[in-house]
């Protein structure tokens, strides 16, 4: 792929996996792009985004997968690789999203 080329990636799943490698492809791209090209992400899944098929929300709060928000390690603690973006805490519940995405 050439410098003068947009940039389109296709995720598949928008789990909490997905949902990580979204904001790590967000943020390598905020850190090193001159944003003289676009990047368009298609995100396919045919469940809800975020907690993925296999996180249940009404599920026991005695199951382990159900844990608080904050434990999850889907934040690198290294930031020189590319720092969080805004809101990038899973228990914050910010979002960031252009007009045209589809709302999840």
């Amino acid at each position: 792929m050439g410098k003068s080329q947009n940039i389109r990636v296709g995720l598949i799943g928008a789990g909490p996996r997905g949902t990580s490698v979204l904001e790590r492809l967000l943020a390598n791209w905020a850190a090193t792009e001159t944003h003289t090209r676009s990047l368009h992400i298609d995100v396919v899944d045919p469940y809800p985004a975020g907690p993925g098929h296999v996180w249940q929300p009404d599920q026991s709060r005695l199951y382990l997968m159900n844990t608080q928000s904050f434990y999850p390690t889907l934040i690198p603690e290294d930031e020189r690789l590319a720092p969080p973006l805004a809101g990038a805490l899973l228990s914050s519940g910010g979002r960031r999203s252009s007009p045209s995405a589809v709302k999840a």
